[in-house]
């Protein structure tokens, strides 16, 4: 899998939202993030427990003052304790819950599980049919 568009960001980045959220950022997404910053996966398609066919559109961005950054959804880790670090191209945002990935969806404020960690999300992204 190739991730298009990436824009280069840094440890201090990471740490600085770690600081105002008060979350700590598991290192498999801390190096996802540092790897592929704001970056589009090739293979975007991913399984929920409830549907099939779902589409990551990028990952967050760590850099202010890029357009779709996490310094837009800090209130919303205050308010629902879920870590957003990427979003797909309806509105809703797949997020940390504690260890496990979950979608959230912005229409019902509901979360559904997608996987363990970040590692098995990405791990089992595929490519569109």
């Amino acid at each position: 899998m190739e991730w298009k568009f990436v824009k280069k960001t840094n440890i201090d980045n990471i740490r600085k939202v770690e600081n105002q959220t008060g979350f700590s950022i598991p290192e498999e997404l801390k190096k996802v993030i540092l790897d592929y910053n704001s970056g589009y996966p090739t293979f975007s398609c991913y399984d929920t427990i409830n549907e099939q066919g779902k589409e990551i559109k990028k990952l967050l961005s760590f850099n202010e003052e890029d357009s779709e950054n996490i310094y837009m959804f800090l209130n919303f880790y205050k308010e629902t304790k879920l870590f957003p670090f990427a979003d797909d191209s309806a509105g809703n945002l797949i997020c940390l819950d504690t260890s496990n990935v979950v979608l959230w969806n912005h229409e019902t404020a509901q979360k559904t599980y997608i996987a363990n960690s970040v590692t098995e999300f990405l791990s089992n992204l595929y490519e569109e049919e």
